[in-house]
């Protein structure tokens, strides 16, 4: 009644997205706080190795790698994996301010 029809339409627009985010499964929104803190923890992650590769590629004297190291490492690795595995489940903002929630989109 009141209001212009672009407003109605961002309205509508909204109502349809809430109603994707409720109906899907599995989606984790940007805004959580645990998906920002693991954001930052991957973060970390990669500057270390960015850090540490170089210097283990240049002056690892030794053909044995220390059992500790490979552990810490394969921990790394697998911290990275299941962020490629978060991924997937991440929604997405388009550049309309929309989220894309559909698990196909998402993997595409």
């Amino acid at each position: 009644m009141f209001g212009t029809i672009k407003e109605k339409k961002q309205e509508e627009r909204l109502e349809d997205q809430l109603l994707k985010v409720k109906k899907a499964k599995c989606i984790i929104m940007p805004q959580n706080k645990h998906l920002m803190r693991w954001s930052i923890w991957i973060s970390v992650l990669l500057i270390w190795t960015a850090l540490s590769v170089p210097v283990k590629v240049s002056f690892n004297e030794s053909d044995k790698t220390p059992l500790p190291e490979i552990i810490f490492d394969t921990c790394i690795d697998c911290c990275f994996l299941i962020d490629i595995v978060l991924t997937f489940f991440s929604a997405i903002e388009r550049k309309d301010g929309v989220y894309e929630v559909s698990h196909k989109v998402l993997a595409a």
